[in-house]
């Protein structure tokens, strides 16, 4: 061709022939030295590649770095789809060459070509970068390459520069052939469909595209090392296994909750951490794998079948062992966690079937074996309230601390508190405008008592009826004015309705205090008066005592009543009625 020269011989190689006025167009200036430089150095770094490739007579006419670009794998890769899709375009008077490039600047393993037949046009794609769309309908597109190597390539590109230009290989063929990595011959067909290469003096095996995806379906990553991108797959292996090891972590936690709440957000994880990747993976990685042939083995093997590589680097086993060892580790690390999890969850399940004491015992265990967090301590307590045991939710309330707690369970928490303190503000006034018998604050008292019918520490009315037992026990207590007494025979009757064993203390009381002993003892019997509300339990024993002034066996049996009597929850006033009694006895 006019105007070709050769290019420096390399070992005793033949020269490339390369069209200077094409190859190096810049001026001999301080900035055209340099950019011939960096064109020499890229020819120099894929030397053998092209020294296979190119045909007798064919001439380079230029070269530049670019990248191949798809949005998905851009999208899903990040940078290390720049780093694999790499390529020096190298026009020669026949066709458009793309070698892939290390990060070393030599040829890697994918090396396709274009005739410049096939080549419809070059220039600016739609939306960024630059563009070939060549005859069969499809285009390459490209990013990352200079506008001034774009503006030399175009014209070398265009149809009418396609005289001598290398024909498909047959009717129906893709218009970008694939190119044996070894001997750099066509190869007939998209990746995969060919696992070997049909020339008989090069025969080198293929990996297959399919396998990949396959291997990258069961875990992520393995099928970028079995296409030998090595540090890719290799971060991409240990960063699958450290996702498996948190998604089995989720699943071993929602299986031991078991709860619908638990179930669904753990199932959306599980597909987030497990599933999403590996299906992700399989089409990017099947992508990868079709882009251009990759070799199963390096030396040719003329007229048989070269001997395979292995299909992973021969250190992967230790990446293997490293990845195994990180999934362990999240787990070994998030086991602690689970067991207590699983304490407080349990503790919550007791609580719940209102075995409080159990729940408790349960609860402090796991404080005793460090296991309480803040969450946890929120979490026990919210248990408590919910189950209606708000004595031990107070006292776990009294030991939070200021650290966060998830937003979701800070919710939960605010909202049935501020739920608790409704139903106490509402009853205390309720009573309030019961007692002055006042009706504005009735149907807030009622609202309150649904909330505190749920209640089973401490012991709370349940309905109007035992509220106004409740009010009589008060008022019966000793000593009983005449107003008191006066009030407790028109609320008696307004306890129509009250458990039976309060309603007959509130009874006995009353018969006492108005010197009806003979109908009072009936009415206390043997009942037990510590399984009784404190107040009405002090109030029976303290009827039962005014009862038996006289009789000493009675009163021993009271006193030693007394002595049973439980303190746990009595208040000061609540104590010194309690040694009243013990000391009436004497």
């Amino acid at each position: 061709m006019n105007g070709s020269t050769l290019q420096g011989e390399r070992g005793g190689s033949p020269a490339l022939a390369v069209d200077a006025a094409t190859l190096y167009p810049e001026d001999d200036g301080f900035f055209g030295k340099r950019a011939k430089a960096a064109r020499a150095r890229l020819l120099a770094g894929i030397d053998g590649a092209l020294r296979s490739a190119l045909a007798p007579g064919e001439v380079v006419r230029y070269a530049a770095r670019a990248c191949r670009y798809w949005f998905a794998e851009y999208l899903f890769s990040g940078q290390a789809a720049r780093h694999h899709n790499m390529v020096a375009l190298v026009a020669t008077d026949r066709r458009l060459l793309l070698i892939q490039l290390t990060s070393r600047g030599k040829a890697g393993d994918m090396k396709n070509q274009i005739p410049l037949a096939e080549i419809r046009r070059a220039g600016s794609g739609k939306l960024s970068g630059w563009a070939v769309e060549l005859a069969d309908g499809t285009k390459e597109a490209f990013i990352t390459i200079a506008k001034k190597d774009r503006k030399r390539l175009e014209p070398l590109l265009a149809p009418a520069s396609a005289g001598a230009a290398l024909p498909a290989l047959h009717s129906g063929q893709p218009s970008l052939q694939h190119l044996c990595p070894a001997c750099l011959q066509p190869v007939p067909g998209k990746v995969g469909a060919t696992l070997v290469c049909p020339s008989p003096v090069c025969r080198i095996p293929f990996r297959d595209p399919a396998r990949a995806a396959r291997l990258s379906a069961v875990v992520p990553g393995l099928g970028d090392l079995y296409l030998r991108h090595h540090l890719f797959g290799s971060i991409e292996f240990l960063g699958s296994m450290l996702l498996l090891g948190l998604g089995a972590v989720f699943v071993v936690d929602a299986v031991a909750d078991a709860r619908p709440s638990k179930l669904i957000p753990a199932a959306i994880l599980l597909g987030f951490f497990i599933v999403i990747p590996r299906v992700v993976d399989y089409f990017v990685t099947l992508h990868m794998g079709r882009k251009g042939l990759v070799p199963l083995a390096l030396a040719p093997a003329p007229g048989a079948q070269a001997r395979n590589l292995p299909s992973f680097p021969r250190w992967s086993p230790l990446l293997f062992v490293a990845g195994v060892a990180v999934a362990a580790l999240i787990g070994v690390s998030a086991g602690d966690d689970l067991r207590h999890d699983g304490a407080v969850r349990e503790a919550g399940e007791l609580a719940a079937a209102g075995k409080f004491d159990e729940a408790q015992a349960r609860y402090k265990a796991l404080a005793l074996a460090g296991g309480v967090s803040e969450e946890r301590k929120v979490r026990f307590a919210l248990a408590l309230l919910e189950a209606g045991d708000l004595d031990g939710m107070d006292a776990i309330r009294m030991s939070f601390g200021d650290k966060p707690v998830e937003k979701r369970l800070a919710d939960r928490w605010n909202a049935a508190i501020a739920e608790e303190q409704e139903a106490l503000t509402g009853y205390e006034e309720g009573v309030k405008a019961l007692v002055e018998g006042s009706e504005a604050g009735i149907a807030r008292l009622d609202r309150a008592l649904a909330y505190l019918a749920k209640v089973k520490r401490p012991h709370m009315p349940a309905s109007r009826a035992e509220v106004y037992a409740h009010l009589t026990a008060q008022l019966l207590a000793p000593p009983v004015a005449p107003r008191d007494l006066a009030n407790a025979s028109r609320w008696i009757a307004s306890a129509a309705g009250a458990p039976a064993a309060e309603l007959a203390v509130v009874r006995a009381a009353h018969l006492a205090a108005t010197g009806e002993a003979g109908a009072a003892r009936p009415l206390l019997g043997g009942a037990d008066v510590s399984a009784l509300p404190a107040v009405f339990g002090l109030l029976a024993l303290e009827t039962r005592l005014a009862l038996s002034v006289g009789d000493d066996a009675q009163l021993a049996n009271v006193r030693k009543a007394a002595a049973a009597f439980p303190r746990d929850g009595l208040d000061d006033e609540d104590v010194a009625r309690l040694e009243a009694i013990t000391e009436g006895t004497k």
